[in-house]
């Protein structure tokens, strides 16, 4: 099971490419898009919070709250090949490719991250 450093070092990186592609998706008029950033942003809130303790938390709630924010994920990804937003696709793979890394480190089989 990842520590908690693991774990917080990765939420940085997901918040920071969250950022990163609500930046860039600034310049779409597209409220699918925006709406679905602000849910990623609202998950990221919940895994950043006091009460989520990934040490002490029970492991399927965690196994949840990822499988929220990979959903939430390929959701992104949708809209962007939807759109042809080319150019937020590869910050939704990298966002992607940050939760199957903590699935793994879990034990956890995810086969459903998307392709590079």
């Amino acid at each position: 099971m990842p520590s908690k450093s693991d774990f917080n070092i990765i939420n940085r990186e997901l918040y920071a490419y969250t950022a990163i592609l609500r930046q860039l998706a600034a310049k779409y008029n597209n409220e699918e898009l925006q709406a679905q950033i602000q849910i990623l942003l609202n998950l990221y809130e919940d895994v950043t919070s006091p009460d989520f303790d990934i040490e002490s938390m029970d492991i399927e709630l965690i196994h949840d709250k990822l499988d929220e924010l990979r959903i939430c994920i390929f959701n992104l990804h949708v809209i962007t090949v939807n759109y042809e937003h080319r150019d937020l696709q590869p910050v939704c793979i990298y966002l992607s490719d940050l939760v199957h890394q903590v699935k793994a480190a879990l034990g956890e089989e995810d086969d459903e991250a998307l392709p590079a």
